[in-house]
């Protein structure tokens, strides 16, 4: 799990209501997330998703965000605050991705002499270890990449409200 903290200090150039950055923003977080609820609270926006396809079976990571948009004369600034974790079918993806290598890896991959097995124990845990490393980075990677999205989408409002 990674706690996310953004923030964003837009100068508008035109005369800008705070209900039409939120609803810019809605759109926005829409385009780059699989909505799960939104809901629009007087003074903050409460946002819950999840990254990745559409279509696509398997999530990435879920999102849960706590939104304040601030609107001053000739500024709007978003505070953007919550934490990302990964989903349930990454980790059920994972898992069974782990066992198989596991099980295929117990396998006698190579002859025996007798009674002895010719030794691929040391490959085998070679095997499971990079594949733990690239499994650990793969997820760091994943959560890591939504607080670039919601940093992407922020920048967007700046071009559409901005100087």
């Amino acid at each position: 799990m990674r706690n996310i903290e953004i923030s964003k200090k837009i100068t508008t150039a035109k005369k800008t209501s705070e209900a039409d950055v939120k609803k810019a923003l809605k759109t926005r977080l829409e385009r780059l997330f699989e909505v799960d609820s939104f809901k629009d609270n007087k003074s903050s926006i409460v946002f819950r998703g999840t990254s990745g396809g559409k279509d696509s079976i398997l999530r990435s990571a879920n999102v849960e965000l706590n939104i304040q948009v601030v609107k001053s004369t000739n500024d709007v600034r978003i505070l953007a605050s919550g934490e990302a974790k990964m989903s349930k079918s990454l980790i059920i993806f994972y898992a069974l991705v782990f066992l198989t290598v596991f099980i295929v890896g117990l396998l006698s991959g190579q002859g025996t002499e007798g009674d002895v097995m010719m030794g691929s124990q040391a490959l085998n845990t070679l095997v499971l270890l990079l594949f733990g490393v690239f499994m650990f980075y793969d997820i760091d990677k994943r959560v890591d990449e939504l607080a670039e999205y919601i940093e992407a989408a922020f920048e967007s409002l700046e071009t559409e409200f901005g100087n």
